[in-house]
């Protein structure tokens, strides 16, 4: 019996770690069967709904993301655009809660040309204001923003494709890195105390005053939006099964 403690113990001291994960999952323009983005359609991986605020002239869409040159995120990655009139799109995918400790969400995204601003905040809710964000700026330079302090950490990121991740480290700290897709190492990383945990993740493009060519080439891709749990915990969930189920077996066998 004694035997039996132990496993039981560890399993029942995880089972509520695990059961808080409900942010876990992915979400990829794939899971999507129709060509645009519904407000309020249901997410496939993470158990909440998108949200859409887009003004007059402004889109979203499923989109092939290597249109134009641009580095592959993806053949049906999330597509949005401002207008020629000046009008924005935000997009807002509740994650299901706020992070917590062990869990880190990732994303894909790419863009294509200068001119307008488009960009990737982590927030606490809606209308409650950005924790920190990555934004594309109007001369193909990306760059870095908490606040009003904002730093530009890329110099030229035309056509080029990032990973943006960020990983829980304390009851208002988080890891941030930013990476070209397919890089080896983060070329930009930050430890940030923030004011909340983020529970929400904003996607925006503003709107220019000019009629271009190519209207999307002023846009934003996302793709393989994922949260994930420390991979420790899937670890310690699978010893304490592993004990108790051995320990059944040999039961078994005595009988």
């Amino acid at each position: 019996m004694k035997k039996l403690l132990l496993p039981l113990a560890l399993l029942l001291t995880l089972l509520p770690t695990a059961q808080a994960q409900v942010l876990i999952g992915t979400e990829n323009g794939a899971s999507y069967t129709t060509s645009t983005w519904t407000n309020g359609a249901a997410a496939v991986g993470l158990g909440t709904t998108w949200f859409m605020n887009i003004g007059a002239g402004a889109s979203t869409a499923i989109s092939d993301s290597t249109q134009n040159g641009r580095t592959s995120i993806g053949s049906s990655a999330f597509f949005m655009v401002g207008s020629t009139n000046g009008n924005f799109a935000d997009v807002f995918l509740p994650l299901g809660g706020s992070l917590s400790s062990g869990q880190s969400v990732s994303l894909n995204a790419n863009y294509s040309w200068n001119g307008g601003t488009r960009g990737i905040e982590f927030e606490q809710a809606f209308g409650a204001g950005g924790l920190f964000r990555f934004e594309h700026g109007g001369a193909d330079e990306l760059r870095f923003g908490q606040g009003t302090n904002v730093v530009q950490v890329f110099s030229n990121a035309f056509n080029q494709a990032f990973t943006y991740s960020v990983a829980y480290i304390g009851l208002t700290d988080v890891a941030v890195s930013a990476s070209l897709l397919g890089a080896g190492a983060p070329f930009f990383t930050t430890n940030l105390t923030l004011a909340a945990q983020p529970n929400q993740v904003k996607f925006y493009v503003g709107g220019i005053s000019s009629a271009p060519a190519d209207i999307n080439n002023y846009g934003l891709y996302a793709n393989a939006i994922t949260t994930v749990p420390e991979p420790s915990t899937y670890a310690l969930l699978a010893l304490g099964g592993l004990g108790v189920a051995g320990y059944l077996a040999r039961r078994r066998v005595r009988k």
